[in-house]
């Protein structure tokens, strides 16, 4: 029912009390009087508060849901409806915003988190072969806990493109508690199980049901933070000799020596699933970087398409960790070598930087934003911060400051080193 396109009639019938004053006056308390909401010609009699407002009352009766969300993706469905160019438009929480006049926020914005809100799951997965054509998702979460499932049911708004299935659903706020880091808090996680459903009879999907499990948990996203921690280095040459039992044990020196943020170095390998899982259950944030550090790197075709590829892979496979704090595209990139370059040779030096920019902000910037809604990336480990961000931008939205100083820009006259000295573990 979207009541904003609808003239039925809806009255609001308030039972009224006169409360005697001491000056011989009488006022209407419409507070405290009972009320009813009703429509005779929609056959609606629900409660009815006083003040509010009409939506609130229906809403909180159930009698509407959400439907503008639910409007704007059917408005945008219509034969022959307009599109626009990749990128425009940027999707804060619900997309297709711009079909509905009406306050573009209530469609989430980057701004003014509220942790009691809602939370829009967004599940996504891959699948070794083609997904099959009418392919359902249903989906369960278990409070590991108390061990009981809190919610299953089936994913709505299944889109699926090649090896790629996707659904949402919307997942009520106060149902689930909040994960924090060490010291500020529980390390409250849940377990999410993802089935997809077809009657197609495909053999390279082995029957009509095929269910990945993976960890869920809501961090804390508007509490002030102090981050203080470390740089991870490999702890052995042969990864196959690094236990959880190792990890953990050098999480636990983290955590004792009261850090809560470990920075993955990015000239060592990408680190095991079982070290994000331990990460989320013993409160420590991974600062995470793609495997380029302390090099110029090349810009071919060939060379971006398996970079994008390595990219997009490792994002996915760590993006639902609650401990997964921001991706870096490497390490000392910017601080480091193109100031070598523009120091031996800086005739070179512009082109160089072109192709830095091409593969650290071209390619894998959007390896990070189209695969992860809230992520923060940065370039290089360090930089000295951005001039101007810019998300309408046809190219990247970052422009780099560099060497440039001028004050009045973003972050002032500071220059910004995203990254400390820090002491090692």
């Amino acid at each position: 029912m979207i009541l904003e396109h609808s003239y039925v009639p809806i009255f609001l019938i308030v039972t009224i009390l006169l409360v005697p004053l001491v000056c011989g006056g009488n006022v209407v308390d419409l507070s405290s009087q009972e009320s009813t909401l009703s429509s005779s010609a929609l056959n609606i009699s629900v409660r009815g508060n006083v003040p509010s407002h009409v939506h609130l009352d229906l809403l909180e009766a159930r009698v509407i849901g959400d439907s503008a969300p639910a409007t704007a993706e059917a408005t945008a469905n219509l034969p022959d409806q307009e599109t626009w160019p990749r990128y425009v438009g940027t999707v804060f929480e619900f997309p297709n915003r711009h079909f509905i006049r009406k306050e573009q926020s209530d469609f989430g914005w980057d701004w003014g988190l509220d942790q009691t809100a809602d939370w829009v799951l967004n599940a996504s997965l891959d699948i070794i072969g083609i997904v099959p054509k009418g392919a359902d998702m249903s989906y369960s979460i278990l409070d590991l806990e108390t061990n009981k499932t809190v919610i299953s049911g089936a994913l709505r708004n299944v889109t699926s493109r090649g090896d790629v299935i996707t659904g949402t659903i919307i997942l009520a706020g106060s149902a689930y508690k909040l994960w924090w880091p060490a010291e500020l808090g529980n390390q409250n996680l849940y377990n999410i199980t993802v089935n997809i459903l077809s009657n197609e009879k495909d053999p390279r999907l082995h029957g009509p049901r095929h269910r990945a499990r993976q960890p869920l948990a809501l961090p804390n996203k508007r509490a002030p933070l102090l981050r203080q921690g470390s740089n991870f280095i490999p702890p052995d040459a042969f990864w196959p000799r690094v236990t959880p039992a190792k990890i953990q044990q050098l999480f636990t020196s983290a955590i004792l020596s009261h850090q809560n943020m470990l920075r993955v170095w990015s000239s060592g390998a990408y680190s095991p699933d079982f070290m994000y899982d331990l990460a989320d259950e013993m409160g420590l944030l991974l600062w995470s970087e793609f495997e380029f550090g302390d090099a110029l790197y090349p810009a071919t075709p060939e060379f971006l398409a398996n970079s994008l590829a390595e990219a997009i892979y490792q994002v996915r496979r760590i993006n639902h960790h609650p401990s997964l704090a921001v991706w870096a595209g490497g390490n000392e990139l910017e601080n480091l070598e193109l100031y070598l370059v523009n120091y031996s040779a800086p005739d070179t030096y512009e082109k160089y930087k072109a192709e830095y920019e091409t593969l650290f902000l071209d390619t894998l910037l959007h390896a990070v934003w189209e695969n992860s809604k809230s992520m923060t990336y940065m370039p290089s480990s360090t930089n000295n911060g951005y001039l101007s961000i810019n998300h309408s931008s046809p190219h990247h939205p970052l422009i780099m400051r560099y060497m440039n100083l001028e004050e009045g820009k973003i972050y002032g006259k500071h220059r910004l080193l995203q990254l400390q000295r820090y002491a090692s573990v």
